[in-house]
C-alpha cells in the first residue's frame, strides 16, 4: 500500500487541485471559495478517518488552539446572549479549518498549484471586473462576492501573493520566464480589480507589506537596488493613479476628506465615511457599558432603534448592518475575550511567519513573506470593514493562511533536512 503523505498518492492530488480551485474561482464564480474549501475539507476528513499520526510542532498545535477558542467563546456568547444560529456561521469555520490545516501539514499542496490558481483568479477577475463596469454599467465592481470592498481586498491580496511568487518563479528550472509572466500578468490583474472597486481602505495595506518585502529579500549586496526600486515602484503607482481619472481613485479620496470634515464639523453622519465615524462611536459606547461580554444583537439592535426614534442618532446609522469595524464589532458582540481571541490569532501566526522572514532557505522567505502579508493585511482590512464576517472574507483568510503555513513548514523540513 502507498503511504498516505506519499507525493504520489490520490490524497496529495486532492490537496494541490483544491489550493488551485479555492484561489483560481474566489474572485470569479458565485461561492467561488467554497469549491476549494468543500474539496479540501472533505479530504481532510477522509484523511483523519485513517487516524494517521499527527508529528505536529508545538505552533502547529497553538494555531488549531486558537481556531478552537474563537470558536469555543463565539459559540459561549451564542448561549449567553440567545442569539441567532446565524451568528455562528463565521466562527464554524474556524474549527472546521482545523482538520484542513492537520490534512495539508502532512501534504501541502504543489507550489505550482498554489500560484497557479493565484494568477487564474487574478486574470479572471479581470474580466469580470471589466464586464461589470464596461459592460453592465457597475460602478465599483463587486465580483459575486458581498460587495465591492471584500471583492477589492481580496483582489489586491492575490496581487500581493503573486508578487510574492515571483521570487519562487526565478528559482525554476523549467519555464521560469512563463512563470514569471504569468505572476506578471496575475498582480497586474488583481491590481487593476482592486483599484476599479474604488476600495479605499485597501490602501492601508500596501505599506506595511512592502516594509514585510524589504525585510525578506533586502541584502547587503542588493539594498541600494531594492530601495530604488521599491521607491520607483510607488512614484509609478502614484503618477498611473493621478492619471487615471475615469478609475475615480482622486474622487474617492476627496469625497473621503470631505465626509471626514462634515461629520466633524457639522455631525452629517448619512455618508459613507460619515456613517462609520458615527457606528464607530456608538460601538464605543456599548462596548464601555459591557466590555466583558458585549451586547446581545437583539438588544444593541433595539438600543440603536431607540435612539434613532429618539432623534439622537441618524436613522442611516441604526439602518447599517455592522459597526464597520473588524475589532470593534467582535468586542462589542463577543466581548473583551472574543477580542483578544482574534488579535491573539494575528500577532502569534502573524509572529511565527515573520521570525522565518531572514530564513537561509529561498523558498521559506518566500512562503513567510507570503503568510505575513495575509496577517498584516487582514488586519489593516479589518480597520474600515468587517472582513471576517462574511463567508468569503473568513474563508479567503483561514485557507490562506492554512496554505502558506503548511507550505512554509514543509519546505523548512526539506531545508533542515539538507
Amino acid at each position: 500500500m502507498i503511504a498516505i503523505d506519499s507525493p504520489g498518492t490520490w490524497l496529495s492530488r486532492i490537496a494541490s487541485v483544491g489550493a488551485f480551485l479555492f484561489f483560481a474561482l474566489t474572485l470569479s464564480a458565485p461561492s467561488g471559495y467554497s469549491y476549494g474549501t468543500a474539496l479540501l475539507f472533505l479530504a481532510s476528513v477522509a484523511f483523519l478517518c485513517r487516524r494517521p499520526h499527527l508529528s505536529l510542532l508545538a505552533e502547529d498545535k497553538a494555531l488549531a488552539i486558537l481556531f478552537l477558542a474563537i470558536f469555543l467563546i463565539s459559540a459561549f456568547i451564542f448561549l449567553l446572549h440567545g442569539n441567532p444560529l446565524k451568528t455562528l456561521d463565521q466562527t464554524s469555520r474556524y474549527v472546521l479549518a482545523i482538520p484542513v490545516l492537520f490534512l495539508l501539514l502532512r501534504v501541502p499542496p504543489s507550489l505550482s498549484f498554489v500560484w497557479g490558481g493565484l494568477f487564474v483568479g487574478g486574470v479572471t477577475s479581470v474580466a469580470i471586473t471589466l464586464w461589470q463596469r464596461h459592460w453592465l454599467g457597475i460602478a465599483r465592481a463587486d465580483g459575486f462576492v458581498t460587495s465591492a470592498i471584500p471583492y477589492g481586498d481580496i483582489a489586491l491580496m492575490i496581487a500581493l501573493l503573486c508578487i510574492a511568487g515571483l521570487f519562487w518563479a526565478c528559482t525554476l528550472r523549467r519555464h521560469a520566464w512563463l512563470w514569471c509572466l504569468a505572476l506578471v500578468l496575475g498582480a497586474l490583474a488583481g491590481f487593476y480589480s482592486f483599484i476599479a472597486s474604488e476600495t479605499r481602505g485597501g490602501w492601508l495595506a500596501v505599506p506595511p507589506v512592502v516594509v514585510l518585502f524589504f525585510i525578506a529579500f533586502a541584502r547587503k549586496h542588493n539594498v541600494k537596488w531594492t530601495i530604488h526600486a521599491i521607491v520607483t515602484l510607488l512614484l509609478v503607482v502614484g503618477v498611473v493613479l493621478s492619471l487615471a481619472p475615469d478609475l475615480g481613485i482622486k474622487a474617492r479620496y476627496d469625497e473621503a476628506v470631505k465626509e471626514v470634515q462634515m461629520y466633524r464639523n457639522q455631525q452629517v453622519s448619512d455618508t459613507s465615511v460619515g456613517a462609520r465615524l458615527g457606528a464607530w462611536h456608538l460601538a464605543l459606547a456599548g462596548i464601555s457599558e459591557k466590555p466583558l461580554l458585549g451586547w446581545s444583537y437583539k438588544d444593541y439592535d433595539a438600543k440603536l432603534d431607540r435612539l434613532a426614534a429618539e432623534k439622537k442618532i441618524d436613522p442611516f446609522v441604526s439602518g447599517l448592518s455592522n459597526t464597520h469595524n473588524n475589532y470593534l464589532e467582535v468586542w462589542l458582540h463577543q466581548g473583551l475575550f472574543g477580542l483578544l481571541a482574534l488579535l491573539t490569532l494575528y500577532f502569534y501566526a502573524f509572529w511565527r511567519f515573520c521570525r522565518r522572514l531572514r530564513h537561509d532557505g529561498l523558498m521559506v522567505r518566500v512562503l513567510a513573506v507570503s503568510g505575513a502579508s495575509l496577517m498584516v493585511s487582514f488586519f489593516m482590512f479589518g480597520m474600515t470593514q468587517v472582513i471576517l464576517g462574511r463567508n468569503n472574507g473568513v474563508l479567503f483568510f483561514l485557507l490562506t493562511l492554512i496554505i502558506f503555513w503548511a507550505c512554509m513548514r514543509h519546505e523548512e523540513g526539506k531545508h533542515n533536512s539538507t
